[in-house]
């Protein structure tokens, strides 16, 4: 994939009404890796004033679908998506979600994404195991 072609799927992405309403924006990509960050608003939050999981678990989709698309403009879809939660992140501390390929098939692809906090540390706050499908795939 050339630089261009990546420079402009991450204007694509971060253009799409999901990602601006969430506030998610493409920290770097290259083939076959895509990092992104959020910057939680109070809007994200749940009852106990912590990011809500369905945000961590969108962060994470939307990192392995990012990263996927890095290597193929083939459109894909979700298919399973096991997320396990380490701990809540601490208020006002950037995301970084990242997207990994495990194995390539013919009409699906497996994939692995982790979240960590900023900080000198990482703290490691999610990860999750996904197959994505590909909807139209090549014969």
């Amino acid at each position: 994939m050339t630089s261009d072609r990546l420079v402009d799927l991450a204007k694509k992405f971060e253009q799409s009404n999901f990602w601006r309403f969430m506030g998610l924006r493409v920290h770097s990509l290259e083939p076959e890796r895509g990092v992104i960050r959020l910057s939680p608003a109070a809007e994200l939050e749940n009852l106990n004033h912590t990011l809500h999981g369905g945000v961590i678990t969108s962060l994470l989709d939307s990192a392995m679908g990012l990263t996927i698309r890095s290597i193929t403009d083939v459109p894909i879809a979700t298919q399973t998506m096991t997320t396990q939660f380490v701990r809540a992140p601490q208020n006002g501390r950037t995301l970084y979600a990242s997207g990994e390929i495990v194995k390539r098939g013919r009409r699906t692809i497996s994939m692995q994404g982790r979240i960590v906090e900023e900080g000198e540390d990482n703290r490691l706050i999610a990860i999750a195991l996904a197959t994505f499908v590909y909807l139209n795939p090549a014969d």
